[in-house]
């Protein structure tokens, strides 16, 4: 007879003493850290770098499950409604603490349910132990990951929700249950593609400019003058709570606080808030997809006449209003999301005990429209910028990465640190705004707008070479 999940699952369970002796020996790929050769830096790009941080992840999750033991078979979470859902299997590790939950799929058809019953699950555990961070439980999937919607949702657990999630394909011979190997998921650069490909490009970002008057005390600039330390912390306290809103709902962007110069007619204070918008990504890469276009070839592409239909093309069986335009309805509105946050941060920071308000004023436009107003963003004192959500991890790994290659290779042909004016310590060059803007366009272009042949770059400083 073929193997059930049943079977699995008993077979697992009966193993419990040592279940993890059915997981194979895996060995995640190496970090690609570009540093190899001196001009290996330039081909940095997002994709491989969100690679980098995933295989990472998944590495320290494999020695974590080789160290569980199995402590509940068919376990019954009750719910609310005094109906219950059941666990495959829960395990859990002394050393780290937390459970585990073990959700077990044996083919296509069902492991597309694996996430709602997974969550489900995890839901009724953080319910019981409240105040769980996401490191106190652990989902472990055994299944054949063949359905490309499971897959992604992997990634994006891991990436975007941080929440640990590991990976087992079940393996036997000629139904024979005896057989069974569990090996561990390696996700490949094609799986990754659509997360990371269309994301990072200026069009996709949109800014939410809030500006105000004075505020007795803490943040008057007087003419002619350059802001006073006292005035810098003050703003940059605005950001720092803007940047944990943004988090808590998982926003990829950025925020940062500005003044203008003394000389410049303008509110004397702003909050900036740069989020990702997630329909103009997927109206982005729908054209990629269709015209197959480069994406840092994608300057002033035409995305109006793409509408939700052609994003969920299923729609149109089961909707009769398909004319109607959802998808640029969602774009325009999603700004209201960061607008809503930068309003939230101005009321939280600015009451008081004499019930005093402050009026703002405020607009909205893309990153790329934003850099071209000289008084809006140049004649103006940029304080801290905070990067949230994946720009936060990518300006991670890129900082970790240049500094690797700084070590070994100098200044003189890494792609923006060739003045070699480098902060020796990294959190001189977390929060600033110029090194921030730099490691944006090196997003947008990997090649960072520089178009030289590598080789003839070699060829002319080997001829410079006196040797």
């Amino acid at each position: 007879m073929p193997i059930s999940e049943k079977d699995i699952q008993l077979h697992i369970w009966g193993l419990r003493d040592n279940w993890v002796n059915l997981i194979q020996p895996v060995k995640f790929p190496e970090p690609n850290h570009f540093i190899d050769g001196e001009y290996d830096i330039w081909s940095l790009n997002p994709q491989d770098a969100f690679l980098n941080i995933i295989y990472s992840r998944l590495s320290d999750l494999d020695k974590y499950t080789r160290k569980t033991e199995l402590i509940g078979c068919e376990v019954h979470l009750k719910k609310n409604s005094d109906s219950t859902i059941r666990a495959d299997l829960l395990c859990c590790s002394i050393g780290r603490g937390g459970f585990g939950i073990v959700e077990i799929k044996k083919s296509s058809q069902t492991e597309r349910q694996a996430y709602t019953e997974l969550l489900g699950y995890g839901n009724h555990i953080q319910g019981l132990f409240p105040g769980m961070s996401t490191e106190d439980l652990v989902y472990i999937l055994i299944s054949p990951m063949e359905e490309r919607i499971v897959r992604e949702a992997t990634l994006l657990s891991l990436l975007n929700d941080e929440k640990p999630v590991y990976c087992l394909v079940p393996k036997w011979v000629n139904d024979d249950i005896t057989t069974l190997k569990l090996h561990p998921w390696i996700p490949s650069n094609e799986d990754l593609v659509k997360i990371s490909n269309g994301m990072f490009h200026p069009s996709n970002i949109d800014i939410f400019k809030l500006t105000w008057d004075y505020v007795d005390d803490w943040n008057y600039l007087p003419p002619q003058q350059n802001p006073e330390p006292h005035m810098v912390d003050t703003l940059n306290k605005l950001s720092i709570y803007a940047a944990q809103v943004m988090e808590s709902k998982h926003i990829t962007g950025f925020v940062y606080a500005s003044q203008p110069w003394a000389e410049m007619p303008l509110l004397p204070n702003s909050l900036i808030i740069a989020g990702i918008n997630p329909f103009k990504v997927s109206k982005l890469l729908h054209l990629i997809r269709t015209k197959r276009l480069d994406i840092y070839k994608t300057e002033d592409l035409d995305t109006s006449g793409i509408k939700l239909s052609n994003i969920l093309p299923e729609i149109d069986n089961t909707h009769n209003k398909s004319s109607e335009d959802y998808l640029e309805a969602f774009s325009t509105a999603w700004t209201n999301t960061i607008a809503g946050i930068s309003f939230e941060t101005f009321k939280t920071m600015t009451i008081n005990s004499e019930n005093e308000t402050f009026e703002t004023d405020h607009g909205s436009m893309t990153w790329k429209q934003y850099q071209r107003i000289l008084m809006e963003d140049v004649f103006v004192h940029n304080y801290d910028v905070r990067p949230t959500g994946l720009l936060r991890k990518l300006f991670q790994a890129y900082q970790d990465i240049d500094y690797k290659y700084l070590t070994k290779h100098s200044y003189e042909n890494h792609p923006f640190h060739e003045h070699g004016d480098i902060p020796r310590y990294g959190i001189d060059n977390w929060y600033d705004i110029r090194y921030f803007r730099e490691f944006l366009n090196r997003l947008f272009d990997p090649v960072y707008n520089y178009r030289f042949d590598i080789n003839d770059a070699e060829t002319d400083r080997k001829s410079e070479d006196p040797d």
